[in-house]
């Protein structure tokens, strides 16, 4: 069952997009997925903050975000071992 997921996106309009889409159209097509339990990121290393924290079931992740290091996402562990 998910239980929680994290929008990393920098983009106002795309993060209010991708709101509405968990909060409200998820939860129709995901059972127990209640729509209340998600975080934004809005840069890789927030991201990476709230992952160190949390548990996430699915990671809606903008492949556009502005990187210093194009390797960066590369050296970044999304999961939990």
């Amino acid at each position: 069952m998910l239980k929680r997921v994290l929008i990393v996106e920098d983009n106002r309009a795309m993060i209010r997009n991708l709101n509405t889409a968990v909060r409200d159209v998820m939860p129709t097509y995901i059972p127990g997925f209640s729509g209340r339990h998600y975080d934004i990121a809005t840069s890789l290393e927030s991201a990476r903050r709230l992952i160190a924290r949390r548990k996430y079931g699915l990671i809606l992740l903008d492949h556009q975000l502005p990187m210093t290091d194009q390797n960066y996402l590369k050296t970044l562990d999304f999961l939990h071992k």
